[in-house]
């Protein structure tokens, strides 16, 4: 099994361990999914698949580089939902990757396939990493985490119907299914990444010597998880009007579960920075859709196009806290705690002002397109420096656990 490969510490060994392949999977997907469109639009070059170039942009970003991010993070969480199991490596591993390298293919290439196959090719990830979850949570009958097996299934089932709806000649029935799938990503930021932040936060505060009390009260949390999955049916079901208020409700809803989490105090550490910055930017992008949204209701005042802030948050919360939570892997010190590489710093300040840019491109439409261009640049730039400062997490023995460090234990 993993835990037991012997390795040499200059020596690469993806296949390893789940993190070792599909995060930086995801960072380069991240790089190749916005280089590729405005390079073709400089170069005057045609992408020879049928998907809009704006649809394969959101196929890619939500499927490509979400999906790797996803499945990275699920099998290297695995274990600790199964009671110290081991992690899934080799054949598998290689099997998952090569399912998902060709559903960017299958993507790319769409216009040379027949639909059956390149629907077909598309959701294969999905489709193995949920048996993949399924089958050791099962047998260690972890059955409150099959939630999370279901997941992939419930991105593969709205990938497919978003290439349907494509297909069948319908592009805004299938961004209303992109939506749908960032929704779901949110939503699992809501439930992994509000209890991850406050507890990570609360051990290292703990380490430093700092015995503020970090609190995640539960009252907050289960009425954000609610709105969220009330939000997600209005959409589903394309209710647009209340979208707008639901949206203001959430967010305002997150800000409250934060604080009592010593946002403040977080300050001192640049991975603490990652995971509370990065989920700021859910609440941010959530309040900016809603208020607008509902002013553009009552009122004859232009706002910002709906895609500039649906930027904002995709990549201010979802990909920023995909930087935060996958870094980790990379952070680990000599003598057990966490601290964050030059990459990351880097990386993770990029990407944040990419978010920032492309955001504020909506609310200055004179200078839209170069702050577009200004942001794609930032992201890229910033992806590349953050695969820079993980190369560490590729090298040596597979050391757990992975994504945390040295533990608090009290006197």
């Amino acid at each position: 099994m993993a835990d037991n490969v012997s390795l040499n510490q200059g020596d690469f060994q993806i296949w390893a361990a789940p993190h070792r392949v599909l995060f930086p999977a995801s960072y380069l997907c991240a790089v190749y999914a916005i280089a590729c469109w405005p390079l073709a639009a400089f170069f005057d070059f045609t992408l020879p698949s049928r998907l809009d170039p704006g649809l394969w942009h959101v196929h890619e970003m939500l499927f490509g580089f979400g999906g790797a991010a996803l499945g990275g993070y699920l099998l290297t969480a695995l274990p600790s939902w199964t009671g110290g199991g081991p992690l899934i490596y080799g054949a598998p591993l290689k099997i998952l990757m090569s399912l998902w390298g060709l559903g960017r293919l299958s993507a790319i290439f769409a216009d040379h396939l027949w639909p059956w196959l390149m629907i077909g090719t598309s959701i294969g990830f999905f489709l193995f990493l949920a048996v993949l979850l399924l089958q050791p949570l099962l047998a260690a009958r972890a059955y409150a985490k099959l939630g999370f097996a279901a997941f992939p299934l419930v991105l593969g089932f709205l990938q497919l119907w978003l290439l349907r709806s494509i297909l069948s000649g319908d592009p805004w029935l299938a961004m209303e299914y992109g939506h749908l799938a960032l929704l779901c990503f949110l939503g699992l930021i809501i439930l992994i990444g509000g209890r991850a932040v406050p507890a990570f936060t609360r051990n290292a505060l703990a380490l430093d010597g700092d015995d503020a009390p970090v609190r995640n009260d539960i009252a907050p949390r289960a009425t954000a998880i609610f709105i969220w999955a009330l939000l997600t049916l209005v959409t589903f079901l394309q209710w647009q009007e209340p979208q707008a208020a639901l949206q203001l409700l959430l967010g305002l809803a997150l800000l409250w579960s934060m604080r009592h989490w010593q946002t403040c105090r977080a300050l001192r550490s640049m991975l603490l920075i990652g995971l509370h910055f990065a989920y700021l930017w859910l609440p941010t992008g959530l309040l900016l859709l809603g208020g607008t949204g509902l002013a553009a209701q009552f009122s004859d005042l232009e706002m910002p196009p709906l895609r500039d802030l649906l930027h904002g948050l995709s990549i201010g919360a979802m990909s920023l806290m995909i930087m935060a939570i996958s870094g980790r892997a990379a952070a680990r010190h000599p003598d057990g705690r966490m601290q964050a590489t030059g990459g990351f710093c880097i990386g993770f300040a990029m990407v944040w002002l990419s978010a920032a840019l492309r955001l504020l491109a909506g609310f200055v439409p004179d200078h839209g397109e170069g702050l577009i261009y200004l942001s794609a640049g930032a992201w890229c730039l910033g992806w590349l420096i953050f695969l820079w400062g993980f190369l560490p997490a590729l090298r040596g023995p597979v050391q757990r656990p992975i994504l945390s460090g040295k533990r608090y234990e009290s006197p």
